[in-house]
Parts: structure tokens; sequence; C-alpha cells
């Protein structure tokens, strides 16, 4: 179950994604909600049939680094798409704090969307080597991403009224 909701009214696709919405809610015969917002949102618009099922990730692939951190400078991993819900702003401006208290600590945010350029602006703000932004990388290189890094963090905000369900990538993180 996914919705226009978050979507503001002004947005060129919004009443064609609304007009789509309100017709595909009649079409399967049962609809997956991911979380019990959505659930509950899919029985306000008159879904029928709904089956919560929460998001979840192949444990056998995800898995955590063996160890403890090698002692390497500080890795702060923010793998998220670089949209207003994700709050990645709020991170970078935090790495402002953090820079000047670890100087060996380096943030590295992966993904890509509509504000990966000013976002890219404000970690040079902060320093040329501080805010890395590697683009949208593969699985198995996101995978070594978490194991090498010393924190991960998931920022995510309301936005435009869209609000995160269970994060994928907290869930790979783990």
């Amino acid at each position: 179950l996914a919705s226009v909701r978050g979507w503001s009214r002004g947005h060129p696709a919004y009443r064609l994604l609304l007009a789509y919405e309100r017709i595909a809610i009649r079409l399967p015969d049962v609809t997956i909600a991911v979380s019990g917002r959505m659930e509950q949102y899919g029985r306000a618009i008159g879904v029928g049939r709904i089956v919560r099922i929460p998001n979840a990730v192949d444990s056998d692939f995800w898995t955590p680094r063996p160890g403890p951190a090698n002692g390497s400078a500080k890795a702060i991993l923010v793998p998220r798409m670089h949209v207003p819900k994700n709050g990645i702003e709020y991170a970078i401006e935090a790495m402002r704090s953090i820079a000047r208290r670890a100087r060996d600590a380096r943030m590295i945010v992966t993904g890509d969307g509509p504000l990966r350029e000013s976002l890219e602006a404000m970690g040079r703000d902060i320093g040329e080597d501080r805010v890395a932004f590697p683009g949208m990388v593969s699985p198995e290189d996101l995978r070594e991403m978490y194991r090498r890094a010393d924190v991960v963090l998931i920022p995510s905000v309301t936005a435009s009224g869209t609000q995160e369900n269970t994060s994928l990538a907290a869930l790979e993180a783990m």
C-alpha cells in the first residue's frame, strides 16, 4: 500500500495520482501494508482486505562485521535517498559539530535524489574531505559500507505530511 499522502496538492501529478489510487484500491484481492499507520490509511480510503506484513531484509546477506572497528578514521554512514522526508540536511548540519570534536570523523551519504546538489553544497561548507557523496551504490558495496561504518545514521522527518514506515536501510544496518 502506497499513497499520494504527503504530496503537495500543488504538485502537477497530485490529482492524477490521487485518481489512480482511488481506482487501484478496488483492483487487488488483498493489499499489503507495511505498518499499522499504512493499514489505517488504507482502511480510511476504503481499501477492502488488508494484510500487514512488516518490511524485512535478507539477514543472510545483510550481516554485520564480525568484530570491532579497526581504529581507523570514524565513519558515519547515511544510506538515504536525497528527498525531504529523509532529513539528511540535519545529519550534515550535525556533522559540522562532530567535525570540530572528532578531527578524523567522516560522513558518507549514499543515494541520490532532488536534494543532492544542495546537500553537497552543505557538505562542502564543512570541508571538502569531511562529507562524501558516492551516489547510488550496489547492494554488495552498501553492505561493505555498513560493515566499515562506526555509526549508521538514519535521519527521518515528517515532510509534507509524509512519515516514514519501517526503514529498509535501518533493517539492513542491523
